[in-house]
């Protein structure tokens, strides 16, 4: 061989080689070229699965968040209706008291009218007890006798002003109404 055909040889090796290493070199691209888009669609598509995941995320805190002013709105609710009733209870027991301060005052002015005139009847028989008790001390026995009559009749006079009152207690007074509970007599509620 000479050294031309040599030359062409080695040349036609060396293009063989050339060629390889390019299409060796190409297939090696062309490679990183699929495994780049790939990655760069695995990449976008991840992309795209955590911003899926994160737009989900976001609806669920806020629904979360939306059940905890719910909750938060019924405890304020549940505060109101207690306070409600709290102020109801004493509505209505300052109208019991009232109902019953009433019933107790007319009662007890009853008795105190009652009280004033065994008093005052008292009173008359006291003074009369003195006045016969002067008349008997103080008197002759023939005085006393001659003002017998007199003396006996200012007694009567005085026994028949005052009109027997025997007092007792009555079990009806001990007894309140109220009209917010009709049946408290009963003892039924």
């Amino acid at each position: 061989m000479t050294r031309t055909a040599k030359s062409i040889s080695q040349s036609f090796h060396t293009s063989e080689r050339t060629a390889g290493l390019q299409s060796a070199q190409t297939v090696q691209l062309s490679a990183t070229n699929t495994e780049a888009m790939a990655l760069k669609r695995s990449k976008t598509f991840m992309s795209h699965i955590n911003s899926k995941i994160k737009t989900e995320r976001d609806i669920l805190s806020d629904k979360l968040e939306d059940m905890f002013t719910q909750v938060r709105s019924i405890e304020c609710h549940i505060d109101s209706i207690t306070q409600a009733k709290e102020e109801k209870c004493r509505k209505i027991v300052e109208k019991i008291h009232q109902t019953l301060d009433e019933q107790m005052k007319e009662r007890i002015l009853n008795l105190l009218g009652k009280k004033e005139k065994l008093t005052m009847d008292i009173s008359k028989i006291e003074e009369c007890q003195n006045k016969v008790k002067f008349e008997v001390d103080s008197c002759s026995k023939l005085k006393l006798i001659n003002k017998s009559e007199k003396v006996v009749d200012h007694i009567r006079g005085v026994s028949n002003q005052i009109i027997s009152h025997q007092y007792k207690l009555d079990p009806e007074q001990l007894l309140f109404k109220s009209d917010l509970c009709p049946e408290y007599l009963k003892g039924i509620f």
